[in-house]
């Protein structure tokens, strides 16, 4: 009798045991990171204002700085500096040589603000963007020239214009943030009294890192 007791015993002992163990565990709830508030970059590359007028290729800078409005949706700020210039030799009667030569060199700081629409593809590192806005031209031109050897003196003129920029590129995920190359055609109207009336337009090509915060 006491025998029969022990084995009820070890076999109900047994069956709960089995029964807890196969309860499934609750997890705890996994803490979701914070989407990220500001998206911020470094760029360096070119602009090619020559594709639509008379200056040369030049060097560029830019830092960009954007607040995400949501998930894909961004309002964007950015700085810039070029420094494209001309050089020139052109007949004229009036001078005893009969010609003369001038060198100009335009100095623009620009800034930029508009939007920009992320558009992520899914289960892949690349993230294709496009953005537009205004951009404001801070513009000093500084222009020397010489005529038969004898200098004209060099004349500068500064002055602000206002544009619109037109933006695209990708970035590709890359360690804590991502590289990323961008494609931009700008404009903006310009009228200076040495230059004459002219214009701002410009293909720019950049690289750069962002980082999103």
């Amino acid at each position: 009798m006491r025998l029969a007791r022990v084995v009820i015993a070890s076999v109900v002992f047994t069956v709960s045991g089995t029964a807890v163990a196969g309860e499934p565990t609750e997890q705890p709830d996994q803490p979701q990171p914070a989407p990220a508030s500001w998206l911020l970059a470094a760029k360096l590359g070119g602009t090619f204002p020559g594709i639509f007028g008379a200056l040369s290729a030049s060097p560029a800078a830019e830092l960009e700085a954007g607040y995400f409005l949501g998930p894909r949706l961004l309002v964007d700020a950015a700085v810039a500096y070029s420094q494209p210039g001309h050089e020139a030799t052109v007949a004229d009667p009036r001078v005893s040589s009969g010609s003369y030569s001038f060198s100009l060199v335009q100095r623009d700081l620009a800034f930029f603000a508009g939007s920009k629409l992320l558009f992520p593809i899914e289960a892949s590192d690349l993230t294709p963007y496009a953005s537009a806005g205004l951009r404001l031209h801070l513009v000093e031109q500084v222009v020397d020239g010489q005529a038969g050897g004898s200098a004209f003196g060099e004349t500068r003129e500064q002055g602000t214009s206002w544009g619109a920029s037109l933006r695209g590129g990708a970035g590709w995920s890359l360690g804590p943030g991502s590289l990323v190359g961008e494609l931009e055609l700008s404009w903006a109207a310009m009228e200076r009294s040495v230059s004459g009336e002219s214009d701002l337009a410009a293909l720019g090509l950049s690289v750069g890192y962002q980082l999103a915060l």
